[in-house]
């Protein structure tokens, strides 16, 4: 069995054992084929999520799948909160294959490699706040991003990461990434196509933070504008 083993086996090494491989991979495949299936899932604003349990052939997660189950996406789950739900379900999946192997009932299905879709490694830059953007790509961002690389955009040309949002549908005639509103845990910063609501920032050096905590310290104002990442 490997998991997250970041590396593809050559075919004399799949045919050593009696069964092969039995990989997990956290996507309904052929979806979201590649390392970075879960960040795809919540970037992209999937109500869906899921685990394939395959045996691994030559290709990038294009073996032959036995089991799959799907499971909802939570309103503002980020990465790290489906990585955690998919590992348990991922390991539960496994199990039951194993002794499906065990006892000589598994069933292997072909993927519909005409379905596929893939994902690519997630680097820092795609933390990047583009304020333009609608509130609702914004929000899936920023869940997407956590625990890695974080949401980050700019204040003062200071970098400052941000979390916990929502996204309204209020709509806003001030710039993008200006203060639109601020409340007692949470500002409103307006966006390509309406606003965000902001719940926890972390400045430089410091530690992420209510923004009701933080607004104490560090005060915004209605009309401060944040810049792009």
């Amino acid at each position: 069995v490997l998991v997250a083993y970041g590396r593809i086996l050559q075919q004399p090494i799949l045919d050593i054992p009696t069964h092969g491989f039995i990989n997990v991979h956290p996507s309904l495949l052929p979806k979201y084929r590649g390392p970075s299936p879960i960040h795809a899932a919540v970037l992209n604003g999937d109500a869906e999520i899921g685990v394939s349990i395959m045996r691994l052939d030559a290709g990038t997660d294009t073996g032959d799948v036995a089991l799959q189950e799907v499971i909802p996406v939570p309103e503002n789950a980020t990465t790290l909160d489906m990585i955690e739900t998919l590992s348990k379900l991922g390991a539960d999946l496994t199990s039951t294959v194993l002794t499906q192997l065990e006892n000589d009932e598994a069933t292997f299905v072909k993927q519909d490699d005409s379905m596929a879709t893939h994902t690519r490694m997630v680097v820092k830059s795609d933390g990047a706040i583009q304020w333009n953007r609608s509130a609702t790509e914004l929000h899936n961002q920023i869940r997407a991003c956590f625990p890695w690389p974080g949401a980050f955009c700019k204040f003062n040309e200071n970098t400052v990461k941000l979390r916990d949002t929502n996204a309204l549908e209020d709509s806003f005639t001030e710039i993008p990434g200006t203060i639109a509103r601020i409340e007692a845990d949470h500002m409103v910063v307006a966006c390509g196509q309406h606003a965000l609501q902001v719940y926890s920032i972390q400045a430089p050096g410091k530690k992420m933070m209510p923004f009701g905590d933080y607004q104490r310290g560090n005060p915004f104002s209605v009309g401060d504008r944040f810049g792009n990442g």
